[in-house]
C-alpha cells in the first residue's frame, strides 16, 4: 500500500487515540475537521483573499457561513468570523504532518479552536445545514 494511501487511512485512529495522548481533545478535533474540509476539496486558500485575491500575509483572514473562502480585511463583510495568522499556519502544519507527530501545548489551544470553528463553518457551508454535533460542542 503507497504510504499516502496508508496515512489517510490511519487519520481517525490517530484522532481518536490523540485525547489519551494530549489529554486535550481540542487539538485532535480541529485536526480532524481540518482534514475533513480538505478531503471534501472544500478547503480554500489560505494565502489570497477569495474576493480581490490579495496576498493575506500575516493579517488575520475573514469568513463566514454564506460563502466560500477567506477574505481580507478590505473585502471583509460585516459578521464575518477571523481566522488569524497562526491559526493559518497551524493549518499547514495539519496539512503536512500526522497528528501522532504534532506535540500538544497549552498556547495551541485557541489557535487550533479557531482553525476548528472556520472548518467546521466550511463544512456547514458546503452540507447546506447546521451540524447537530456542533451544538454539543459549545454546550462543552
Amino acid at each position: 500500500m503507497p504510504a499516502a494511501a496508508y496515512e489517510t487511512q490511519n487519520k481517525p485512529v490517530s484522532v481518536t487515540a490523540a485525547p489519551k495522548r494530549t489529554g486535550d481533545w481540542n487539538l485532535p478535533l480541529s485536526y480532524f475537521a481540518f482534514w475533513t474540509v480538505r478531503l471534501g476539496g472544500w478547503l480554500p486558500r489560505f494565502d489570497r483573499c477569495a474576493g480581490c485575491d490579495a496576498p493575506l500575509g500575516s493579517k488575520p483572514a475573514f469568513y463566514d457561513a454564506h460563502q466560500p473562502g477567506l477574505f481580507c480585511e478590505k473585502c471583509r463583510r460585516s459578521g464575518m468570523k477571523p481566522l488569524r495568522h497562526e491559526a493559518r499556519l497551524l493549518a499547514e502544519r495539519f496539512a503536512g504532518e500526522r497528528l501522532d507527530r504534532i506535540e500538544f501545548e497549552k498556547s495551541m489551544q485557541p489557535i487550533a479552536g479557531e482553525l476548528r470553528e472556520a472548518s467546521l463553518t466550511w463544512i456547514e457551508h458546503n452540507l447546506e445545514r447546521r451540524l447537530i454535533t456542533r451544538e454539543l460542542l459549545e454546550q462543552t
